[in-house]
């Protein structure tokens, strides 16, 4: 009887990955991380050593995308399993394409789980995307967008270059680039990364119902599903180093121009206080309260190659993605974007329908009937 005594964890995050090292206390020698050696990288898995697919067997084996193709593993007893974290798209795995390359990863043909599975996975059901659209329609409506932002654009190209400056206003530079010409276009690949994470997000991962149908249709046997909560021990044990203490402590290290690993390791805890610092300040993070959202916002504002309309687009994408929100929170939101931009008109729900393919609806929540909106997906062409 073979006992299964190494596993293979697939995970695109290396975030995700630094996260269950801390938690599990796994050491270096414990482990083979295969992922792209790059400083980013080096900098979140500090302690630990990045290698290749070739290298040396370990008990515990993490792996993400950049190895999901093309490189094959040798085991005589290792069970692979994949890990999806619904709060990070990128650890969303296709089930006929990534998946597929996953279960074929182990080449040794002795090994009695080279065809097995484990998915370990939460989803997405309650972030409000119980939406009644299939993907086949999102997919029309999406089409239908850039077909009406590309006759826009072509009506811009084909305008004076003081006509094209002032209709830069209009144009989200987060889907709009132009050329070396100075020529306007939409970067479809943005906008077909959109549909594939709707896809994932409101096809796949909706529950644990949607994921096993999904190997289902895609002719894989799959088991019952258990479920397990949380427990406050595992939340206790996730919780880092909070923004504001890593910012202070970064802040006063640097300013002293102490030569120090910790400035490393705080950045590598909170990413975000690097360019708090560096860009923003001191005192104008202390005036933001040291809230992390509210400094996102500040560096969103902070660039200045973007008009504000798409400054204030990125603002509310941090919080609003497809789904059914309501009007309360959507000024809300709106009223910290305008602050956070420098823009004093009064705030609006509708206002949404500025940045926002959206529809005005209802929904009962909690037995109540509350208005708000429908969102589908950004504008490439703002109103």
């Amino acid at each position: 009887m073979v006992i299964e005594d190494e596993a293979f964890f697939f995970i695109n995050s290396v975030t995700d990955i630094a996260s269950i090292l801390q938690y599990c206390d796994l050491s270096n020698e414990e482990v083979k991380i295969v992922c792209a050696d790059n400083e980013s990288n080096r900098a979140k898995l500090a302690g630990y050593t990045i290698t290749n697919s070739r290298s040396e067997n370990k008990p515990f084996t993490f792996i993400t995308s950049k190895s999901f193709e093309g490189a094959d593993y040798f085991s005589d007893s290792a069970l692979c399993f994949v890990v999806s974290n619904s709060t990070n798209t990128n650890t969303l795995l296709d089930i006929s394409t990534d998946i597929y390359q996953i279960a074929g990863r182990i080449r040794t043909e002795s090994n009695p789980f080279r065809n097995l599975l484990v998915h370990i996975f939460n989803t997405t059901g309650n972030r409000n995307i119980e939406l009644d659209i299939t993907y086949e329609d999102m997919v029309k409506r999406t089409n239908d967008n850039i077909e009406g932002a590309n006759e826009i654009i072509s009506a811009i190209n084909n305008s004076s270059d003081k006509a094209k400056e002032m209709a830069k206003k209009m144009l989200n530079s987060q889907y709009v680039m132009q050329d070396k010409e100075g020529n306007y276009f939409v970067n479809d690949m943005l906008v077909k990364l959109d549909l594939f994470t709707f896809r994932l997000e409101q096809s796949i991962y909706k529950d644990g119902i949607a994921l096993r149908s999904a190997y289902n249709q895609n002719d894989m046997l799959t088991t019952d599903i258990t479920v397990e909560k949380i427990t406050d021990s595992m939340k206790k044990a996730g919780k880092k180093m909070s923004f504001k203490d890593a910012f202070l402590r970064y802040a006063e290290l640097t300013s002293k121009m102490v030569i120090t690993t910790e400035t490393e390791t705080l950045a590598k805890i909170q990413p975000l206080i690097v360019n708090a610092y560096h860009r923003l300040g001191v005192d104008k993070v202390r005036s933001l309260r040291y809230s992390k959202s509210a400094v996102e916002d500040a560096l969103i504002n902070w660039e200045s190659d973007k008009n504000k309309d798409t400054k204030v687009a990125q603002i509310l994408g941090k919080r609003i993605k497809t789904g059914f929100y309501s009007s309360a929170d959507i000024k809300g939101w709106i009223s910290e974007a305008y602050t956070a931009v420098g823009i004093i008109d009064k705030v609006k729900a509708t206002d949404l329908t500025n940045w926002f393919d959206c529809e005005a609806s209802t929904k009962r929540i909690d037995s109540k009937v509350t208005k708000g909106f429908i969102v589908y997906r950004p504008k490439i062409v703002f109103r």
